[in-house]
């Protein structure tokens, strides 16, 4: 293909389209099958029965058989979408012609395209071939438009053609990518590394596996303009993944799993009510061992897993800002490519978690108008967007910077320090919200079960090891809800000047959310009874963000300030 353009005419999707469609359709049957097959068949394999043998020998056979056969006409019909499925770039729009029993026409003007992602899973990435998807402005509840395989190259000039030529009408003229000229890109790596040690050798893999193209892909230049670009360096990839929020629900589970340490001990209570205290004892501390050894084993696991499917996830991590759009990459074995235009972001978030908050961290999100799959139309309804992440651990000293590069349309958002705090009475609410009516929903049936059912009808000795249990949990959730409560308190703020919202909140994580006043489609105030006798009330904006819009909401402001906030919001409304 050659570089800056893409050939006129119609253009077939990859033949390997074909075989991973089969392939698939024979692995979801494999699933389906071969486990009833085998439940059926192994009982007499078991027991040696001949005649039984020759009637299995007949049902394996059927059954390949029927699967070579389903597995050959999924693939023929395979070949004919493959035959059916037809792309082409016109000078003013993109026609793609599918179908094999209905035949479908999609025209998308180049005005329309929103976006153009693609990603490459593993075979795909040894192959060289990509899953093309096209967003258009069409509102929250658009459909994506999919072009099942292409080479990684030509995924990239099609790309870039189609944005070129966007940019160009736009302008007056139409023209092809090869036609914009490039400039000198800012680009930032984090901390400089050198390229010996540990860090140099990640960073060579990370490189080595990022930079695969498949063997399929031939190489692509894109020559549209680079404003800034960010790479994700070793070191702050290896500390995302062991500050990961997963780490801390291992340390959740943990606890779970060592107070349930005397309902185990339980099971060495006798039916009749009467223990055996020698083998009581000996077993005991055994099982206590042993339960221990597996908690922390399996933990140890779950963390180890954590880092490595983090590091994976986020390997050869590049963000940057390029005619107009954001793109971002990521992945060292499936390979993401995700892109968005500047207008269809409604809002930025920093996001911490509780580990990466302790240590003055953060992720950094951009929260961005969605579409549909429209090879997946499950889950249609309520979906929110998980945003674009632009840099999954950075230090909060080093946000402004990366934002200034990246979406400096964000420069004038309030800082930090101008954040407001909520009333005294808000605490008080979050306390009763939080903890007090959980707490009572929750202890009252405890109370009652301990009194009426342990105590009475359960062995003293194993009914003291249940109601340890069982009240020590009680109190160690109580304790992280109460907590957190205080805590809900303390980060929950807010502010707005001419042109932003900031709303922050959370307990033992925090959400920033700076929301451009342009971008509310709609905002509110809502009081429930509670909140009439304390005189606060609940305000909340909407986005369009994700599928179907996305709604920020901060409870128990003064009702004056409330007020305050629509009349804020308004002028932007008028507009």
């Amino acid at each position: 293909m050659p570089t800056g353009g893409i050939a006129p005419g119609k253009h077939h999707i990859h033949p390997a389209y074909v075989i991973k469609s089969a392939l698939s359709a024979a692995l979801l049957i494999l699933i389906a099958v071969v486990p009833s097959v085998l439940g059926s068949v192994l009982p007499s394999v078991l027991m040696e029965d001949a005649e039984a043998g020759n009637a299995i020998t007949y049902i394996m056979l059927s059954v390949i058989a029927l699967f070579v056969l389903l597995v050959a006409f999924l693939g023929f019909f395979a070949f004919l979408s493959y035959r059916r499925f037809l792309w082409e770039i016109t000078s003013t729009d993109i026609h793609i012609y599918s179908g094999v029993l209905f035949k479908k026409q999609v025209h998308i003007p180049f005005h329309r395209v929103q976006s153009i992602d693609f990603n490459a899973g593993v075979i795909d990435r040894i192959i060289g071939i990509v899953r093309l998807k096209i967003e258009t402005a069409g509102g929250a509840r658009n459909k994506a438009v999919l072009i099942p395989s292409l080479k990684l190259n030509e995924a990239e000039a099609l790309r870039a053609e189609v944005f070129a030529r966007k940019r160009m009408a736009a302008g007056g003229g139409i023209a092809s990518a090869a036609q914009t000229m490039p400039v000198a890109p800012q680009i930032a790596y984090g901390r400089p590394q050198t390229a010996q040690g540990a860090g140099g050798l990640v960073r060579g893999v990370e490189s080595s596996l990022a930079g695969a193209r498949g063997m399929l892909a031939q190489e692509y230049y894109e020559e549209a303009p680079l404003e800034y670009e960010y790479r994700l360096t070793a070191k702050e990839l290896l500390l995302s993944a062991l500050s990961s929020d997963h780490n801390y629900v291992t340390f959740l589970i943990i606890v779970g799993f060592l107070s349930q340490i005397p309902e185990f001990l339980g099971l060495f209570v006798s039916l009749d009510g009467f223990v055996y205290q020698q083998a009581f004892d000996s077993l005991a501390k055994q099982a206590v061992s042993a339960i221990i050894l597996e908690v922390f084993v399996f933990a140890a696991l779950l963390f180890v897993l954590t880092i490595i499917g983090t590091a994976v996830s986020y390997g050869g991590f590049k963000a940057r800002r390029r005619g107009g759009r954001i793109e971002v990459e990521q992945g060292l074995l499936a390979r993401r490519y995700k892109s968005v235009a500047i207008q269809r972001i409604q809002s930025v978030e920093v996001k911490q978690g509780f580990i990466r908050g302790l240590i003055g961290y953060a992720e950094l999100r951009l929260h961005t108008i969605d579409a549909l799959d429209s090879g997946n139309e499950q889950n249609k309804q309520g979906m929110s967007s998980m945003g674009v992440t632009i840099h999954p651990f950075i230090k909060k000293t080093r946000i402004d910077e990366l934002l200034a590069g990246l979406v400096p349309e964000f420069n004038e958002r309030p800082q930090e320090k101008e954040l407001r705090k909520l009333p005294p009475v808000a605490l008080r609410r979050t306390i009763n919200r939080s903890f007090v009516f959980p707490a009572l929903i929750i202890g009252v049936p405890l109370a009652l079960l301990s009194l009426l059912v342990i105590q009475p009808y359960v062995p003293a000795d194993f009914a003291r090891f249940v109601l340890i249990g069982m009240w020590a949990l009680y109190a160690i959730v109580g304790a992280y809800y109460l907590i957190g409560a205080f805590l809900w308190k303390k980060h929950s703020t807010y502010t707005y000047n001419q042109r932003f919202l900031a709303i922050k909140q959370g307990a033992y994580g925090t959400s920033l959310l700076f929301i451009p006043r342009s971008k509310i489609q709609y905002a509110r105030t809502k009081q429930s009874p509670l909140q009439r006798l304390a005189k606060v009330a609940t305000i909340e904006a909407t986005t369009a963000a994700g599928v179907g819009g996305t709604h920020t909401r901060l409870r128990d402001l003064r009702v004056a300030e409330a007020d305050k906030y629509l009349d804020w919001v308004r002028p932007s409304l008028r507009r």
